[in-house]
């Protein structure tokens, strides 16, 4: 068969083709036209799934002599010469689109030019174009697109059903309209209004507005040769798929998997499994460091520094959730209205055991306290930690039953907090215990409180019985330990309250998130025993897998891990922290050399030692069970305020749970 010049009708619809996958997609290239002529009031009327649409902007419109141009393939004004591309400052530069979109529908595109006294139109019928005529239009361009794909049967039939094609564009105006706070956007569809994005005054108040989302914080970061910005949801507000977790680069909303693992990774130790974060991310950068022309829908980039775009995100998350903003939020006045004192009851000993479901709930073969005023044994090491913060005169610990103070005499069937279970870590024993005792002999840095005795009881924590309104005043540094301690519930959880809330903590996580801070503060500050090996372990891998892990040597070396390349498959690692097994060494560079490989920068290894920070300070951490003293309920909430993320704890979960007076003076009818 002879080769042969294909006609202008069929290059223009595989062009269509590539360029418009369904209604969404053009619109989206009609909204960039619109941005780029400088438009900041755009309005969308769609029919049919957007197979019919009408796109009105009020930018600086086209002149009368461009109308026929527009539509002629590659014609543009946004670029002039091969150089431009790589320098872009425009959302088009192909000059495609409208050429696309005439080539298969009706297209009737009007417009009137800033200081121009008339308004001209032209119209296509599926590429066959018109001469330009006069028409009546306000500033601003004007298009409607009638049949969309009559003439392409084949990619009609493609098309999904007209809710499905009008959920996509919503999707899509979502999107443009968070990069764009400073535009107006309105969606309607068969005279209803189905969206509409008022301006706003910044990207925060756009995200809240598009996401529907009360309160969303900010941060932002400058690395090397990119700058990253990010609007997000505190931790426990999350979703639980990635399609609310939405990227823009150079103002461009695209699609990258690189971006969405950097994101989560920003997030570590905050998510539970299966939780994604709600956020908006953007990363403007040296046009040259990026190729934006990768793609007929421009929905994916390329950069030249892929690890250094991974980099910026995570750091910039990493930055932003560190100082945990949404505690102000949540606690909002931690300052209790007054003091509540105890009424004291006479000593005696209470046995407490359960059985059945209450048995079940624990973690423990049997959970069975007893107190006493006249015996005493060893407590757990982790209680003696908490002992140790609570005021010299108590000599004795306590523990809280039936709202009283009682002396806590033994908790024989406690598991010890520092028996630990290797297996599960994957780390050595001996190093195990050995932090497990320096966590047991960590002491907290935070004042105690002053005591005051009321009503024949030490009260910690407040100057006087109750608290004069304009002495209560919100402290961003002393969240925790400012709510008055009430007792225990449970033997599990710190029942506590502040002005306006009656707070439940679960001592377990809250105590897990204390510990692992901890272990990870020494890890980063060099107090962490490596062990050198006699000879180099020994790992073989693809020759790919091994050039991605000597390219990130010396990150790993910052993380006490020593490698060397010992042949083309082959990685030698000659020193490693002496908590991780070499079984974990050899997953952990495996994994870093994949995660290098797809995403262009690897946090793997330092991801591995958290996981088993995390596993380490579980197991070495108050357990769900153990009865608590005042004073150690206090101690505790004293050192959660030394962590800005002690509301969750490392895997994720939720420490506090809080119930807001309102809403309990409603359940019991007191308000409307």
């Amino acid at each position: 068969m002879k080769i042969q010049k294909l006609s202008h009708d069929v290059v223009d619809q595989i062009a269509a083709g590539e360029v418009l996958e369904r209604p969404a997609n053009m619109i989206k290239e009609l909204i960039e036209n619109s941005v780029d002529a400088g438009a900041t009031e755009i309005e969308i009327d769609i029919d049919s799934g957007g197979r019919k649409v009408l796109i009105k902007d009020n930018g600086h419109g086209i002149e009368k002599e461009d109308l026929v141009l527009a539509l002629d393939r590659h014609a543009t004004s946004k670029i002039h010469k091969a150089s431009d591309l790589w320098a872009l400052n425009t959302f088009g530069f192909r000059g495609e689109a409208l050429a696309s979109i005439a080539s298969v529908s009706q297209l009737t595109l009007s417009s009137k030019a800033k200081g121009a006294n008339k308004a001209y139109a032209v119209h296509s019928e599926f590429g066959k174009k018109t001469d330009s005529y006069e028409t009546n239009l306000d500033q601003g361009t004007s298009i409607l697109v009638e049949e969309l794909f009559a003439n392409v049967p084949a990619r009609l039939k493609f098309l999904k059903s007209d809710t499905a094609e009008t959920t996509a564009i919503k999707k899509m105006l979502k999107a443009f309209s968070l990069s764009f706070p400073h535009v107006s956007i309105r969606l309607k569809s068969g005279g209803k209004q189905l969206s509409y994005y008022p301006k706003s005054e910044n990207l925060s108040a756009r995200c809240s507005q598009v996401l529907e989302r009360k309160k969303m914080y900010e941060t932002e970061i400058e690395l090397g040769l990119m700058s990253c910005k990010v609007v997000y949801c505190a931790p426990n507000e999350v979703a639980r798929n990635s399609q609310n977790m939405w990227f823009f680069v150079q103002d461009r909303w695209i699609q990258d998997r690189s971006l969405q693992a950097a994101v989560i990774a920003g997030f570590e130790n905050t998510l539970m499994h299966g939780e994604y974060p709600i956020c908006a991310v953007w990363i403007h950068c040296d046009p040259q460091e990026v190729d934006v022309n990768v793609h007929p829908t421009k929905s994916q980039v390329k950069f030249r520094d892929p690890r250094a775009a991974f980099r910026v995100v995570r750091e910039c998350i990493l930055k932003g959730v560190a100082k945990a903003p949404w505690l102000a939020d949540m606690l909002q006045d931690t300052s209790p209205k007054k003091q509540v004192a105890l009424k004291p009851q006479a000593k005696e000993e209470v046995n407490e055991s359960f059985g059945g479901l209450a048995f079940e709930r624990t973690s423990f073969q049997k959970k069975e306290v007893s107190y006493s005023a006249d015996k005493k044994e060893n407590s757990d090491s982790t209680l003696d930690i908490l002992a140790k913060y609570a005021s010299p005169k108590n000599k004795t610990s306590e523990s809280v039953e039936s709202g009283a103070l009682v002396d806590k005499a033994s908790h024989s069937s406690v598991r010890s907090a520092t028996e630990l279970d290797s297996k599960e870590l994957n780390v050595q024993d001996e190093q195990v215990s050995h932090f497990a005792k320096e966590l047991d002999n960590t002491k907290s840095s935070s004042p105690i409180s002053p005591r005051v005795e009321v009503a024949g009881h030490d009260l910690v924590g407040f100057d006087s019985v109750e608290k004069k309104e304009s002495d209560a005043f919100f402290d961003n540094k002393h969240y925790w330990s400012k709510l008055q301690v009430l007792g225990q519930a449970d033997n599990c959880y710190i029942v506590a309250q502040s002005r306006q809330s009656l707070i439940l903590v679960d001592q377990h996580a809250a105590h897990e998130r204390i510990s692992f801070e901890r272990i990870v503060n020494a890890w980063a500050g060099g107090h962490i025993d490596v062990q050198n090996y006699l000879l180099p372990l020994e790992i073989k891998m693809e020759e790919e897998e091994a050039d991605a892990v000597e390219s990130v040597a010396e990150d790993l070396l910052k993380l006490s891990i020593t490698v060397e390349r010992l042949g083309p498959d082959l990685i030698g690692v000659s020193s490693a922290p002496i908590l991780m097994k070499e079984k974990a060494i050899s997953l952990a560079l495996f994994d870093l050399s994949k995660e290098v490989i797809k995403n262009g920068g690897g946090t793997a290894v330092e991801r591995k030692l958290k996981d088993i920070a995390a596993t380490m300070a579980c197991h070495s951490s108050v357990r769900a069970g153990q009865a608590l003293s005042f004073d150690q309920m206090k101690a505790l909430l004293e050192q959660m305020d030394e962590y800005p993320l002690s509301s969750f704890c490392p895997h994720g979960r939720p420490v506090f749970v809080e119930y807001p007076f309102t809403k309990i003076d409603k359940d019991f009818g007191r308000i409307l």
